[in-house]
């Protein structure tokens, strides 16, 4: 690709998902160096396997760096020899220290999953699904030392549909990115964009996942329970027990209209009748729709029954 004249840049970003953030810069700018995370083992196989942003990058003929930390003075120097306006970042997986933020004089920019101020932090997209938001999107930002509290450049709005998945909208808004990109960056570039500073006392934060984050609580609401199953598959999955065996709930929804409701029992009384599986909430009740017991398949409810049945009044609870 002709790159006279455009402007030099370096770009930061590891999987899947930026690379059609890298795309985009591509096309508006001369990225001079990519960094991402190091190769490392995955699969079966335990394979050593690059990024997807570091295979895209080779393929376009671009030099890939993989510091083991951000804050190698080594790496820094090589940052500040790329002669770059600006750096741009997605999901690269690394907080960028001070030093590397003041190198480039058009400033350091971020690709952010969310509206920002709401949900900063690491898990942007899974927290908007379980806090039951009906629209979430994708801002632009120019990066200071706090965590997503710089400037915005630019935001676009993306729907997220009742039935969607993290996984699902984790698609949209990839999808969304590189036009998006494309469209505000030359505008920034230009000196078209001015950014503005966020409305800080408006900022909710979005802190990173861990397993604990999907044990469900039966008490809470049937809309915040299902919003959790949702906001949590693929990763780490909504999980309760079942005589001491932890299950994952997959799929889950609300009732349809004039759907028989399960008698009424404690919250996390499991009634499954007919292959159907129903779970009585603090408020309302739940139809589970995919489970996944340990070391076995997902399966759809019928499937599960049909192989374990727990009985007709079971009581989903804790582990021990």
């Amino acid at each position: 690709m002709p790159t006279d004249g455009l402007p030099p840049s370096v770009f930061f970003g590891s999987p899947g998902f930026a690379v059609p953030s890298l795309m985009a810069v591509m096309r508006v700018s001369d990225v001079r160096l990519v960094v991402t995370q190091p190769d490392r083992r995955a699969g079966r196989g335990r394979r050593l396997t690059s990024t997807p942003v570091k295979e895209t990058a080779l393929r376009a003929g671009i030099e890939v760096v993989e510091p083991r930390s951000p804050k190698d003075q080594t790496f820094v120097e090589r940052l500040e020899k790329a002669g770059a306006a600006f750096f741009f970042v997605t999901a690269y997986g690394n907080i960028l220290p001070a030093e590397v933020l003041r190198i480039p004089p058009m400033g350091s920019i971020n690709l952010h999953a969310s509206l920002l101020p709401r949900h900063r932090g690491a898990a942007p997209v899974q927290r908007a699904i379980i806090e039951g938001d009906r629209v979430t999107g994708l801002t632009l930002m120019r990066m200071d030392e706090g965590m997503d509290t710089g400037p915005v450049i630019a935001r676009t709005e993306v729907d997220i549909a009742d039935t969607d998945t993290a996984q699902d909208l984790f698609c949209k808004l990839e999808s969304a990115s590189g036009p998006f990109i494309e469209r505000e960056l030359v505008k920034y570039l230009r000196g078209e964009l001015e950014p503005v500073e966020q409305d800080h006392a408006a900022a909710t934060m979005a802190p990173r996942l861990s397993k604990q984050d999907g044990d469900i609580d039966w008490s809470r609401p049937a809309i915040e329970i299902a919003n959790l199953v949702r906001g949590l598959t693929p990763w780490p999955g909504a999980r309760s027990w079942i005589e001491g065996q932890p299950m994952c709930i997959r799929g889950a929804r609300l009732p349809l209209p004039g759907e028989e409701p399960p008698p009424e029992d404690a919250p996390g009384t499991l009634f499954s009748a007919d292959g159907s599986m129903r779970v009585r909430c603090g408020r309302g009740w739940l139809v589970i729709t995919r489970i996944q017991a340990p070391g076995r398949r997902e399966l759809d409810a019928a499937q599960f029954l049909r192989g374990c049945d727990p009985g007709p009044r079971c009581v989903f609870g804790k582990p021990g």
